[in-house]
């Protein structure tokens, strides 16, 4: 009897010269991203502010590469965060931001992850912004003022930002890019054009 030996053993030539787990970690990224791709997801540092919706999204950035993540939320786990966000019933009672880091460093745990347990605001948004190449907003619509805060900042830094929230059963996002005229956090919000610098969009509404 034969022994058939199989002619797909070797490693692709293709893939980001790393013999360590990162390039194992993202092996099954090869059909939807190339390797140039990879290594730029790799290199981003991503600002997560906000770990409720943000959880599932910090989760899904992981996942797919990107391993210098700040994680931004001064609340704790509740029971009834269960059903949407990427906690266990064990994290009850603990900050979103420390069980969110332990849940991500249990996937990949060469990963590179800050904890930061306070609120975006004014007063820190352009340093949080500053140390991020991609900003995620998932802050509560209801907190107006940090959202507000960190769009802000990330139109002053010029740092990309997409913005995403649940609503009911659906969710809603949006994408500021440097180009933008107003952050979109003041136009979701219908707040007045003169309470930002730039110019309507080609619509004749705020941006």
């Amino acid at each position: 009897m034969r022994t058939m030996h199989r002619k797909d053993t070797a490693m692709p030539k293709d893939l980001p010269a790393d013999p360590g787990p990162y390039r194992d970690f993202t092996l099954r990224n090869r059909g939807y991203i190339d390797p140039g791709g990879q290594e730029k997801i790799r290199a981003t540092r991503v600002l997560v502010a906000g770990c409720g919706l943000g959880s599932t999204i910090a989760e899904s950035l992981l996942r797919s590469g990107f391993v210098h993540l700040t994680l931004v939320d001064h609340d704790t786990v509740a029971a009834h965060n269960m059903n949407r966000q990427a906690y266990g019933r064990g994290d009850v009672g603990r900050r979103k931001v420390d069980a969110l880091r332990d849940r991500l460093l249990a996937i990949f745990p060469e990963a590179e992850i800050a904890a930061v347990a306070r609120r975006v605001s004014a007063e820190n948004a352009a340093t949080l912004v500053g140390n991020a190449d991609l900003v995620m907003d998932t802050i509560d619509f209801l907190s107006l003022p940090d959202l507000i805060a960190l769009h802000d900042a990330a139109r002053k830094a010029q740092t990309p930002l997409l913005s995403c929230l649940s609503a009911g059963g659906g969710r809603w996002g949006s994408i500021s890019l440097p180009m933008d005229h107003a952050p979109p956090g003041r136009s979701s919000a219908s707040l007045p054009p003169d309470l930002w610098t730039g110019r309507p969009t080609r619509s004749g509404s705020p941006g």
